[in-house]
């Protein structure tokens, strides 16, 4: 049997609208927003960055902990990107704490869940530099 390709997944669109000064309206193909802008009224593209990939794993653990039977009750993610001094200024070092709550959670299991995520799944992290310099850790609450 000969290995097929999958066929790439349709591409994402996106729209960003002007709305004066430094403010713009992100909008994505399902007509989703986002307020991007760099004047403190708004989230920093840099800032969506780091909020997309930690949404991306997020989604991912709870997805994988679900699959090995594990009941999450709450889970919130901390992100935290150090930034290189010059332009451009793109991250050098993202950490990543999980506080995962719920009964009868086990370790391993959520260390294998960040992991799959980290290796195979999380596209978002895939898109950074290599170079970047990743720490993600997890607590049970």
């Amino acid at each position: 049997m000969i290995d097929e390709e999958k066929p790439a997944p349709p591409p994402l669109t996106a729209t960003l609208t002007w709305e004066g000064e430094k403010r713009f309206t992100a909008t994505d193909g399902a007509g989703f927003s986002l307020s991007l802008n760099s004047d403190g009224n708004g989230v920093t593209p840099t800032e969506a960055a780091l909020m997309g990939v930690g949404g991306c794993m997020a989604i991912d653990v709870l997805s994988i902990l679900e699959k090995q039977r594990q009941t999450v009750t709450s889970m919130r993610v901390e992100v935290k990107g150090d930034r290189n001094a010059e332009p451009p200024k793109y991250y050098t070092a993202i950490a990543m704490t999980f506080h995962v709550a719920g009964p009868d959670l086990h370790g391993p299991k959520i260390e294998k869940a960040i992991e799959l995520s980290t290796e195979k799944y999380c596209s978002v992290l895939h898109t950074f530099r290599p170079d970047i310099k990743w720490d993600i850790g997890y607590e049970i609450d």
